[in-house]
């Protein structure tokens, strides 16, 4: 069976990822000049991704034969799904936000561009693509480039030729915005809604964290740190909540308030961020949550460098 293979000048792989067989990384021609792919990002077998720059975060899933090509730059953020057999160009920049959902068959594009020049064909160009944070594409969906606002849902089959507006419904040939009927893809939530979202994920995690340890791929056991005990009667202090607005279980904190420094690892509603220990706790409860709920590092100094990056290409896009 092949191997996955990548070819680039400069090169930073993250922790526990999965390369499978045939997948390659590189450029066209020959080998990318940077590539860099975060922690447990996972890239399916016959997966291609060429171009000069790239750049994946961490938790992001490329399944098989998807393919990310051209000869700009490519940004994918953290906690991105990216299906089977989808396309995404970069002909031109590409930037793709946090938690974003790319279905499979879907393309993308950055340039529109087919025809003899020479022989006078009026269609030649090539304009950046920006996929704000978490936006939705829909299966067999194709997208001009334009700008995506985050968390703007494109519905399965839809074609995409104008910009769309942060938070709004699409649909259609040529899409049109369904918001008005459909309402939006994200309504506002309480604090205290969230909270309650996450401290069900956690209990649901921690009943049978045995199963899960395998079933997310991380190897080593759970620490005797907050173990849990449902069942225990009464309650086992390593198990419930304080007078800080925390629930604890499994070696994970769930926190009402903004993200604070611990020696576990804290996940805040407050603020979506999580500590990034590396537990493998952590890592297990992550890969449990996704795709439905997505939590990003609170300390992310490289994302600010690579916003500084892409804004001398793509103007507007450090605002994002």
């Amino acid at each position: 069976m092949s191997q996955p293979n990548i070819a680039a000048e400069k090169l930073r792989l993250g922790r526990d990822i999965t390369l499978e067989a045939r997948c390659y990384i590189g450029s066209l021609p020959g080998p990318a000049r940077r590539v860099v792919v975060g922690d447990n990002v996972f890239i399916g077998n016959d997966v291609r991704i060429l171009a000069p720059e790239i750049y994946i975060g961490d938790y992001t899933v490329i399944h098989n034969h998807a393919t990310i090509y051209g000869t700009s730059p490519v940004r994918i953020g953290d906690c991105c799904w990216i299906g089977q057999n989808a396309l995404l160009n970069c002909t031109a920049p590409a930037w793709v936000g946090d938690g974003v959902t790319i279905a499979p068959y879907s393309n993308l594009w950055t340039h529109f561009r087919a025809g003899d020049i020479a022989q006078g064909c009026r269609f030649d160009s090539a304009k950046a693509l920006v996929v704000g944070d978490d936006a939705w594409i829909g299966v067999q969906c194709t997208i001009a480039p334009v700008v995506i606002g985050s968390r703007a849902l494109v519905l399965a089959g839809s074609v995409v030729t104008h910009d769309l507006e942060e938070n709004h419904v699409y649909g259609g040939n040529p899409a049109q915005d369904l918001t008005a009927k459909m309402g939006p893809q994200f309504e506002e939530t309480l604090l205290e809604e969230k909270f309650e979202v996450m401290k069900g994920k956690l209990i649901e995690f921690e009943v049978d964290w045995r199963d899960k340890q395998v079933q997310y791929r991380v190897d080593a056991g759970p620490s005797d740190i907050f173990a849990g005990a449902l069942a225990s009667t009464p309650p086992d202090p390593r198990f419930g909540g304080d007078d800080k607005g925390d629930f604890y279980a499994a070696g994970i904190v769930i926190s009402r308030n903004p993200w604070r420094k611990s020696d576990v690892s804290v996940f805040s509603v407050a603020d979506r961020t999580y500590s990034k220990l590396r537990t493998p706790q952590e890592m297990a409860f992550m890969r449990f949550l996704l795709p439905q709920i997505k939590f990003y590092p609170h300390e992310r100094r490289e994302l600010e460098d690579l916003r500084a990056r892409f804004a001398s290409l793509i103007p507007g896009v450090e605002n994002l």
